[in-house]
């Protein structure tokens, strides 16, 4: 494994390195239990559709140490879970429409007894047929409102024009997110039916505001704290305030700490996934491959309640030309309503699903005419001037393409590889290579514009030591040791010095979800805005002592930061250690406590034209992946991967490499192992870590290349850097194509592969069927 980056001085090692190795970092499960605690258990639905007709609990109401069973109509406030749009209710009241909506809440002196106890209810239940694929919704005509659509130019006048033309369609997979931590809670009740919540969750602001909605009681009665996730990848964004506002009610009813933590088998079986799409396109080209006119239908499977899939869905909409110039393009999307349980974020959030649309178009059109497509993808890039504007208006700035593709094909060796791989298929019958390379073009930002914002609030103790909070939470992927570094850097001392606080929303209130790849944006800029109205008020103080002390004339504005030391610019050999400047500003009566609050600039979205900046800027990255597909069993293994991603300045090369590596093998699972599987009654058949496949150590290339772009600052944002948290996924689709490519060479014909996501060996091996059964 190889990763190319210049390490700065000041990168820190994550922050919970240590811990987690130790085993000592905390999580939902470890915190001592508070004395009285209660277990928690929910009696999920064992249908997908139906009607709840009856709700028998007097038997499981008698068993010893079962302090509390509730069911809907015990909810002293609104019966809903839905952040967006209220139609998922806490639980159930007559209609069923999932397997795994909540009916009963049961509390109880041990998981043991709380468990045996929901086994003891007995539900009256008249099952309905359920529907759970996207076709049979089409068909049904059961979908959360109406089209959304975004148009540039006629396509439809200009395909029957075009000199080439291919229509089909993708269907790409749901995926699991397999976080480590499953979805856990744990609700003290205080005075006044106050509320604190412990809670692994990715957005504490809404979980705050959904456990005061159900409990009847004003947002200023919760507070939500998280320490860490175990893990999150957009499933803890808003389905971990299920388990907040299960555990509050039966904290509230019982007046005792309840605790609710899902078994792995319960949080796989009963949470939401990624949103599986189908994708109806029509393209039409030149002869050297350049895309003339697009027309793309977006089909989502939401589930049973409407989530963030419409928030999925404009991503999607909006990431369908990826990299590409298309000057006439059509893409409307739907949201189908199912009875699975309701689809959720997800790493990428909409985005990989609209990529591999033109991505498999890409390669289509490779195909047709026999070019190699990665040219044929250099051809389409955006580049300048009108070439350089998207579907929806937005112009692309600061573009990288052209120049990481130069250096992609150089570093990879791709031109030679590739002819090697077709001297390596010609010799082999029953083994075929592939080689692909595929470009992401990711916009950063909330598309829900009023989200980008955040606070800070950073405090500053007589001894020099500094606590930050934010409104961002940590789930494994570094926000904190970022956020700690640039706290350190900004005020000019080491980092040891600083401490980042749990994510509290007394602390910090009106918090968005740590999502959309910004956390590292919005919050490291809320914390530089803070340390600026500190620095300022000490500038004023430490120029005061100067100029009392060495007789010269000393502005607040000449006052420099740097190397644990206040001194001044115009007389370098005049300084302070920063410790010893706080006591004196405390003795001085300064305020050693500021908070800072951003909004992004410039975004803006109007649905109804499809039109606006819904994007701060876009990270841009590219990978080359080899395979090797065995014909007989379906096997993909994943000879080599180069990929070159843009992150700006970054912050922290160690923890960005880290994430491009991670993104990059869970999008390898999205594409090769993970498959949901169901059965006709709607009960997923591999929920559990045996039968569900996530990546292993063998899925790791055997050579794994990783660099970042340098010296590309990002103009406008926290230090120069750029997100890195969602765009690494979609660097996998390299992964497919280089599967497809494979595929192919078992049949001398340049033709049409009908492989989608995932490919799976079984998925592999009817594609092979299909295609020699063409030849």
């Amino acid at each position: 494994m190889h990763s190319k980056s210049n390490i700065d001085a000041d990168s820190q090692h994550h922050e919970s390195a240590v811990s987690h190795v130790t085993g000592k970092a905390l999580f939902i499960d470890d915190i001592a239990e508070p004395a009285g605690m209660l277990y928690g258990q929910v009696l999920f639905s064992p249908v997908a559709k139906g009607r709840l007709l009856g709700i028998d609990y007097d038997e499981a109401a008698k068993v010893p140490g079962v302090h509390a069973i509730l069911t809907a109509k015990d909810i002293p406030g609104e019966n809903q879970l839905g952040p967006v749009i209220h139609d998922e209710p806490c639980l159930a009241n007559d209609e069923l429409n999932c397997i795994g909506q909540a009916i009963c809440l049961i509390a109880a002196e041990s998981q043991e007894v709380a468990r045996y106890a929901a086994r003891l209810i007995k539900l009256q239940i008249e099952e309905e047929e359920p529907i759970l694929d996207i076709q049979t919704a089409i068909e049904k005509d059961s979908f959360f409102g109406p089209a959304r659509v975004i148009q540039t130019g006629n396509p439809e006048e200009i395909l029957p024009s075009c000199p080439f033309y291919i229509e089909g369609e993708l269907e790409t997979g749901g995926q699991e997110h397999w976080y480590l931590e499953t979805q856990a809670s744990l609700c003290i009740p205080g005075e006044n039916r106050e509320m604190l919540v412990h809670c692994s969750s990715q957005h504490p602001s809404e979980t705050q505001a959904i456990v005061a909605e159900v409990l009847g009681i004003g947002r200023n009665m919760v507070t939500a704290e998280v320490k860490r996730m175990g893990g999150g990848f957009g499933g803890k964004e808003t389905q971990a305030n299920h388990i907040a506002a299960w555990a509050a009610l039966l904290a509230d009813a019982s007046k005792r700490p309840v605790k609710i933590r899902l078994t792995r088998d319960e949080d796989q079986r009963y949470t939401g996934k990624r949103h599986p799409f189908l994708g109806k396109y029509k393209a039409g080209f030149n002869e050297k491959g350049e895309l003339l006119a697009v027309s793309v239908q977006l089909f989502s499977n939401g589930g049973c309640a409407t989530d963030l899939s419409w928030a999925i869905l404009e991503r999607a909409l909006f990431h369908i030309d990826n990299a590409y110039y298309i000057p006439n393009l059509f893409v409307s999307g739907r949201v189908c309503k199912t009875n699975l349980p309701s689809n959720t974020a997800f790493r990428g959030f909409g985005g990989p699903q609209g990529m591999a649309v033109i991505e498999h178009i890409m390669d289509s059109i490779a195909r047709k005419l026999k070019l190699d497509p990665a040219q044929v993808r250099f051809s389409n890039f955006y580049t300048t001037g009108e070439k350089a504007v998207t579907h929806y208006g937005k112009a692309v700035e600061n573009n990288r393409l052209q120049l990481m593709f130069e250096r992609l094909m150089l570093s990879s060796s791709y031109e030679l590889r590739r002819k090697e791989i077709e001297a390596f298929n010609a010799k082999n019958e029953t083994r075929k290579r592939g080689i692909a390379l595929t470009p992401i073009k990711f916009g950063i930002s909330f598309t829900t514009s009023f989200l980008n914002q955040a606070g800070a609030l950073v405090n500053i103790y007589q001894d020099g030591t500094v606590t930050v909070n934010h409104g961002g939470t940590e789930m494994g992927q570094g926000l904190h040791t970022k956020m700690k570094q640039v706290a350190a850097k900004e005020l000019g001392i080491s980092a040891e010095f600083v401490r980042v606080e749990s994510t509290n929303t007394g602390k910090i209130p009106n918090t968005s979800a740590t999502a959309a790849s910004s956390g590292s944006d919005l919050n490291g800029m809320a914390i530089q805005l803070a340390v600026t109205k500190l620095k300022t008020r000490l500038s004023e103080v430490a120029a005061t002592l100067f100029a009392a002390e060495y007789k010269k004339e000393i502005k607040a504005e000449d006052i420099v930061f740097g190397n644990d030391k206040v001194s001044s610019s115009t007389y370098p050999e005049i300084s302070i250690p920063f410790p010893q400047l706080i006591a004196k500003a405390y003795l001085m009566q300064t305020g050693l406590s500021a908070t800072g609050y951003y909004r992004t600039p410039g975004i803006h979205w109007d649905k109804d034209k499809g039109r606006g900046n819904p994007f701060y800027y876009f990270a841009f990255g590219m990978a080359v992946s080899e395979v090797e597909v065995d014909l007989l069993n379906g096997f993909v293994k994943l000879l080599r991967a180069d990929i070159l991603h843009d992150v700006g300045n970054s912050m922290n090369p160690e923890i960005d490499l880290g994430q491009i590596r991670g993104g990059f093998i869970q999008g390898v699972g999205w594409i090769i192992t993970e498959d949901l599987r169901y059965d006709s009654k709607g009960t997923l058949l591999n929920a559990s870590p045996d039968t569900y496949k996530i990546p292993v150590m063998d899925d790791i290339p055997a050579e794994f290349n990783v660099e970042l772009l340098e010296s590309m600052p990002n103009p406008g944002t926290i230090h120069g850097s750029k997100a890195v948290g969602e765009p690494p996924f979609m660097l996998s689709l390299s992964v497919w194509m280089a599967i497809r490519e494979a595929v192919s060479a078992t049949t001398a014909e340049s033709t049409e592969i009908s492989l989608g996501i995932p490919a799976t060996n079984e998925n592999i091996l009817l594609c092979i069927e299909e295609l020699k059964k063409r030849s």
